[in-house]
């Protein structure tokens, strides 16, 4: 499985989801909103028209919860690693004042 992250036409950020497809993923977001799919939301809302976008590199996590974010910045993934080794802990960063912190490092 992949993560997307959706931002809807006006620039808001709607989520990161874990899908095998950008389509699977819109069917997520629909499905965190209430409806069956995106065909079913789109019958109520019209059709989605953002835009869906894989997160390859590491994801900034919200430790509290621990969805995916967003893709983390280089500083964002250092700062983890770095947190991570002297704590021992998973690497927990505050980031415009939420807690947490980058998966998918390899090092």
């Amino acid at each position: 499985m992949s993560r997307y992250q959706i931002t809807s036409s006006a620039g808001v950020d709607m989520g990161t989801y874990e899908a095998d497809s950008p389509e699977g993923a819109l069917d997520a977001m629909a499905r965190d909103a209430g409806y069956l799919d995106r065909a079913d939301a789109a019958e109520v809302a019209g059709p989605f028209t953002g835009t869906v976008i894989e997160v390859t590199g590491p994801a900034l996590v919200d430790y509290e919860t621990g969805a995916t974010i967003r893709e983390a910045t280089e500083q964002e993934t250092s700062d983890s690693i770095a947190q991570a080794k002297r704590d021992g802990g998973a690497g927990v960063i505050s980031v415009e004042g939420r807690s947490c912190y980058v998966d998918g490092v390899s090092e």
